[in-house]
């Protein structure tokens, strides 16, 4: 069974990688657009990075089933703490004029794709490792409870851009630097290298694959929950920035408020809803896409802040209540040998959306402002139907 020290323990470590990427997702639209990169450029540099870590995520996941989940923990976390410095300093170079044009461009993307590569160790050797130590009646409730940490994070993340943007935009990247050192210490302080340390040697040849019948329709329901959710939130800078005629500065503090409105309704679903109500997966996922759906909705028709912010809620809200039940259903459908894998693929989910969702999303914005909305909008209500039509015709 998993002890509240080590789930306190894995809520700190996701809170980490969560406020450093949240504290990117702010501060790179203003930052890069003062280097002169074009929105294009900006969410091709996250859908990349989003690419890579889905790549690696299942191979990490695979390693960790013969490894261990520690090993995997550190590695993960050590490889962004260090990719976390390297791209501040990159920026750093780039904002004193040292390196210019194309020649800054691939050291930015260099240093992130190989950041994302080894940090898609850690999300899946945590999933993991709540799933080697909990009951399957349980599962949903624990990784919800485990989950808060992204949330935090992405509520810690913007707070520490609002405050500290005063002194540079690159500032905030130094913080992540820092967030994600004291979780590589805490991993490796507290869990000891003898404790669960790997699993049972698989007596099948079989892997897992995105297409499994098992678990294919949970992973495609998640990666469309984060295809809808990138697109929003990478483009959501740069519409507030454009519609209200904001600076920099401005448009940072005002992305960082909106993102902590959802990750507030996020942890208000996982912390509360979630751990008072027995819902079945497959309900607690409808319900977080009927939430998303509304939040669309509000947000085609936002014409001030406070509407922007409203929608944030909702679509928080569909987020916290589908995202721990896709993890936890799709590791009950497969044996304890195949934990590693499973949560390799669910962990690639969020990546998976963000290497689809801000391409698209820079791409239509630049044809027209309010396209990633109404795209957004179509395929949240195209997931609801298919769903619960899925739903319908289970025995």
């Amino acid at each position: 069974m998993l002890t509240t020290n080590r789930q306190i323990l894995l809520i700190l470590v996701s809170l980490a990688i969560a406020a450093g990427q949240s504290i990117v997702f702010s501060v790179l639209p203003p930052l890069g657009r003062e280097v002169g990169l074009s929105e294009l450029h900006i969410t091709g540099l996250i859908s990349a990075s989003a690419l890579i870590f889905t790549l690696c995520s299942p191979k990490w996941g695979r390693l960790s089933d013969k490894l261990g989940r520690r090993p995997m923990m550190l590695v993960g976390i050590g490889g962004y703490t260090l990719g976390s410095l390297l791209f501040a300093i990159v920026f750093e170079l780039g904002m004193h004029g040292w390196l210019l044009g194309p020649v800054l461009y691939i050291g930015i993307v260099l240093t992130r794709l190989v950041q994302s590569a080894v940090m898609s160790a850690t999300p899946g050797a945590i999933l993991a490792y709540v799933s080697d130590n909990t009951p399957v009646e349980s599962r949903a409730k624990i990784m919800a409870r485990v989950s808060t940490g992204n949330n935090l994070g992405t509520i810690i993340g913007p707070v520490v851009v609002g405050v500290v943007t005063i002194f540079g935009l690159t500032v905030p990247l130094y913080f992540s630097t820092a967030f994600a050192a004291l979780a590589f210490f805490a991993v490796l302080l507290v869990i000891e290298p003898s404790s669960h340390t790997k699993v049972k040697p698989l007596v099948a040849t079989e892997r897992l694959s995105w297409f499994d019948p098992r678990i294919r329709s949970y992973l495609a329901v998640g990666v469309g929950f984060f295809v809808c959710f990138a697109m929003i939130q990478q483009t959501l800078a740069f519409s507030l920035q454009d519609q209200f005629q904001l600076s920099g500065e401005r448009t940072a503090q005002l992305t960082g408020a909106a993102l902590v409105c959802l990750a507030g309704s996020s942890i208000f679903a996982q912390s509360v809803i979630l751990q008072l109500m027995r819902f079945k997966p497959d309900t607690a996922i409808i319900i977080g896409l009927l939430s998303t759906v509304l939040g669309y909705a509000v947000l085609l028709i936002a014409q001030n802040f406070v509407l922007y912010a409203v929608s944030m809620l909702f679509l928080g809200f569909g987020l916290g209540m589908a995202m721990p039940n896709v993890s936890a259903a799709a590791a009950n459908a497969v044996c304890n040998e195949h934990q590693g894998a499973v949560a390799g693929f669910t962990s690639a989910i969020p990546a998976t959306g963000f290497a689809i969702g801000p391409i698209i999303g820079g791409g239509l914005y630049q044809i027209q402002p309010d396209l990633p909305k109404i795209s957004g909008a179509l395929l949240a209500l195209s997931l609801l139907a298919l769903f619960f039509l899925r739903v319908l015709k289970k025995p």
